[in-house]
């Protein structure tokens, strides 16, 4: 990763409060897997429910993991990958 500390400061200054992605997510057309760490401070689990209940009903999926932070494939690789698995193949 490069890491560029302007472009992120401009993001979080100008940019990230006035974001708002959800009204998109109801033009979701396939299955959606919503995974969240119960510890994520970036994307917390209130969040990821409002991302889940955006989507179509009957699509989203969502999946908390109590022990991870901003990415389940990072601390909980081996119930994040297999709920991955399972989605995929369903």
């Amino acid at each position: 990763i490069r890491h560029r500390f302007d472009i992120l400061r401009h993001f979080i200054v100008n940019e990230m409060h006035a974001m708002n992605l959800l009204p998109g997510l109801a033009a979701a057309r396939c299955p959606v897997l919503v995974m969240a760490g119960a510890q994520d401070p970036v994307c917390p689990p209130a969040d990821s429910e409002d991302i889940a209940a955006a989507l179509p009903p009957g699509l989203s999926q969502l999946q908390v993991y109590a022990g991870s932070g901003h990415g389940a494939w990072r601390d909980e690789p081996e119930a994040a990958f297999a709920a991955l698995r399972r989605f995929i193949l369903a």
